[in-house]
């Protein structure tokens, strides 16, 4: 029996940790604000500048992560995912990554 139309196959525990990143992300810009506000009187010019700068760098990163993540897994378009899949392994810090990916399929 042929299908007709296209079949959308995204990768559903993907989509779930997306969400899920997307709804803590705002807690964890707030927090990490809070955190550099009361270090912040405390550094010297050198690290107040570097402290500064890798929290708007990690934020503008997880911002491009989390959308290129949605769009690659939502559109299937494998170029936007596998730069989702690389800033996700090589900013994550973790193995987890390994987790997402599909087995081949046999034809």
């Amino acid at each position: 029996m042929a299908k007709l139309g296209n079949e959308i196959v995204t990768d559903l525990p993907l989509q779930m940790c997306l969400f899920f990143n997307c709804c803590y992300f705002p807690f964890w810009l707030i927090i990490s604000v809070v955190i550099a506000y009361v270090k912040y009187d405390h550094l010297n010019y050198l690290y107040k500048f570097v402290l500064v700068t890798i929290l708007i760098a990690a934020t503008i990163i997880e911002l491009v992560r989390l959308y290129l993540g949605y769009l690659g897994n939502l559109t299937e378009k494998v170029l936007i995912f596998s730069i989702y899949y690389e800033q996700f392994t090589r900013f994550s810090g973790t193995s987890i990554a390994t987790k997402f990916r599909r087995p081949k399929s046999r034809r």
